[in-house]
């Protein structure tokens, strides 16, 4: 009965080297902190919903913001808004003249910010601005 005692060999060494393959395929990815993937994730998917937009023709439109401010707290306590301490879906907020205010982490001594809610308070500033500029919070309504 040799076939039968190479079958269960090969079936042997296939359970045992599959888990071996599947961990040496997944290890690169399997090495970047959590934040690394989602943020790598999210900006593949801001950048499809941003393309799937008609193209224009030829926008330029310079608007200029005086002494922006950006305040970096590390606990929403330290929000100068009383709603954005007590509400936990407020990552940040701008308000006039020409603030933002966003949670921060640190990392390795490096203080983090999520860029997504950055970019959203900006284009407040820039809607403040210049009425052109759409509200990042009225997107939907645009279907943008």
């Amino acid at each position: 009965m040799p076939g039968r005692n190479a079958k269960l060999l090969v079936l042997v060494v296939c359970g045992l080297l599959a888990p071996l393959v599947a961990w040496v395929v997944c290890l690169p990815s399997c090495c970047q902190p959590t934040a690394t993937v989602y943020r790598r994730h999210a900006f593949r998917v801001y950048r499809q919903s941003f393309d799937s937009l008609p193209a224009c023709s030829d926008p330029h439109r310079v608007v200029r913001l005086d002494r922006v401010e950006v305040h970096i707290v590390g606990d929403r306590r330290h929000f100068d808004w009383a709603r954005a301490v007590s509400d936990q879906d407020i990552q940040g907020y701008a308000r006039r003249p020409n603030q933002i205010w966003l949670l921060g982490r640190q990392v390795k001594g490096r203080i983090v910010i999520n860029q997504a809610v950055a970019g959203h308070e900006l284009n407040h500033l820039l809607n403040h601005a210049d009425p052109l500029i759409a509200n990042p919070d009225t997107l939907d309504d645009l279907g943008a």
